[in-house]
């Protein structure tokens, strides 16, 4: 599976890529930049079992859970000054 951004930079598309490889050891998950100020960002996702979109998809949602803990976290330590 191949995604197109147009209007996105290397760090948002960057953690993402880690979580793929993360959610499903055995697939294969990189992005290419055409032209750094051009774009756009190609994300490429191939699995060796199930659908390339589902492991993006759980990569998202783990990937969102673990900011919201994070944003917690933060918070907590906020309260506490």
């Amino acid at each position: 599976m191949e995604l197109i951004f147009d209007n996105t930079t290397t760090t948002f598309i960057d953690p993402i890529v880690s979580y793929i490889l993360e959610v499903d050891k055995s697939a294969f998950a990189t992005y290419v930049l055409d032209h750094p100020i051009k774009g756009p960002l190609r994300l490429i996702v191939r699995t060796e079992k199930g659908d390339p979109a589902e492991v993006i998809s759980k990569a998202i949602d783990k990937l969102g859970e673990d900011i919201e803990e994070i944003g917690e976290g933060i918070a907590k330590e906020i309260e506490k000054r």
